[in-house]
């Protein structure tokens, strides 16, 4: 069984603000897209990265994570989720600001996979993430690869819409 320190304000908590500091970013960057994309890319990130593969990972029913201190749900935890929102906008937003063609997704995801590969390691140590019953980091990277692989193709939607 693996036990967490519950009563106090550690690193795994910095590490989740110093993630939500990237929504910093986020309003200094020159705008790129109406606001209606904008919310969307970030509720994508939220709902798709962040709520939707915690609940089916993590959940009780496949058990194969704790987020943070316990397995319970704390604020903590939703801002957590939250963090996802910031990273689904800029990897859009630096999509389009660097232009980048359709023959370079490939390479575009794949790197996006490996940092988020780094990071998440980051958070592992940190005690952000508490792998159990046999998951390990490596089993992350197919689920970015199709987190950022349908972020890109709503880029492609929205863009085409747009003009």
């Amino acid at each position: 069984m693996i036990t967490y320190d519950t009563n106090m304000f550690n690193k795994n908590e910095w590490f989740v603000i110093a993630l939500l500091a990237f929504y910093i970013l986020v309003f200094l960057l020159p705008k790129r897209f109406p606001l209606f994309i904008s919310i969307i890319f970030i509720l994508y990130g939220i709902a798709v990265a962040g709520v939707t593969f915690d609940f089916i990972l993590g959940g009780p029913t496949l058990d194969y994570y704790d987020d943070n201190n316990n397995s319970k749900y704390e604020i903590i935890d939703f801002l957590l989720y939250t963090s996802y929102g910031s990273f689904s906008y800029l990897i859009a937003y630096f999509f389009d600001k660097f232009k980048l063609k359709k023959q370079y997704v490939t390479l575009y995801v794949l790197a996006l996979a490996i940092m988020s590969i780094g990071v998440e390691w980051i958070g592992h140590r940190l005690g952000v993430f508490h792998y159990k019953n046999g998951y390990k980091i490596e089993f992350s990277f197919p689920i970015y690869l199709m987190v950022y692989s349908i972020l890109l193709i709503l880029y492609f939607k929205l863009h085409r819409e747009k003009n």
